[in-house]
C-alpha cells in the first residue's frame, strides 16, 4: 500500500471533496432525514477553499484522495470563556475503502499542527450521537466530550 500524503486542497480537488461530502452526509440524512442534505455541497467546498480562517487539508495515496479535514481557525467571543485563538474541527472524512487504516488520524494530527501553528489553544468539533467508530477514533486521540449538542424541530417539517 503507498504512503499517505496530506496536503491542502486546492480547486482541481472538489470533485473529490463533493464524492466524500455525500459519502459523510449518507448517514446523517438517513438519521436525520428533517436536518441533513445527501449531496449538493460544491458550493460550500468552494467557498471553504477561498475563506481565508478555513483550511481543507486532503490525505491522497497514489495520486487519489482519499479523505478530507476541514477546520476554522477563529477567536472564542464567548462572555463566558477565557479569550482565546482556537480551531474549530468541522468536518473529518475518509471514503470507505480506507477506513480503518489510520488517515483518520493522520488527518486529525495535521489540523492539530496546523492549529498549534496558528497560534490556536483549542480544539473543538461535534460529532453525531451515531458515529461511535468516530467517537472513539477522537477519544483515542485524547478528545473529551465537554457538552452535549441538543436540538428539537419545531414548526412545520414538509
Amino acid at each position: 500500500m503507498s504512503e499517505v500524503r496530506i496536503r491542502r486542497a486546492v480547486a482541481a480537488d472538489l470533485p473529490a471533496l463533493e464524492a466524500l461530502g455525500a459519502e459523510l452526509q449518507a448517514p446523517h440524512a438517513d438519521r436525520y432525514p428533517e436536518i441533513f442534505v445527501r449531496s449538493g455541497m460544491l458550493p460550500y467546498w468552494q467557498k471553504c477553499l477561498e475563506a481565508g480562517d478555513h483550511a481543507v487539508l486532503v490525505a491522497e495515496r497514489g495520486g487519489a484522495v482519499i479523505g478530507v479535514a476541514l477546520a476554522q481557525l477563529l477567536d472564542e467571543t464567548s462572555p463566558n470563556a477565557l479569550p482565546m485563538k482556537l480551531c474549530r474541527l468541522n468536518m473529518v472524512v475518509v471514503n470507505e475503502a480506507a477506513r480503518g487504516t489510520g488517515v483518520g488520524r493522520l488527518l486529525i494530527e495535521a489540523v492539530e499542527e496546523l492549529a498549534r501553528q496558528s497560534g490556536a489553544r483549542d480544539i473543538r468539533l461535534s460529532v453525531a450521537d451515531f458515529n461511535h467508530s468516530a467517537i472513539a477514533v477522537y477519544e483515542r486521540m485524547g478528545y473529551k466530550v465537554r457538552a452535549h449538542v441538543m436540538g428539537k424541530m419545531i414548526g412545520e417539517t414538509d
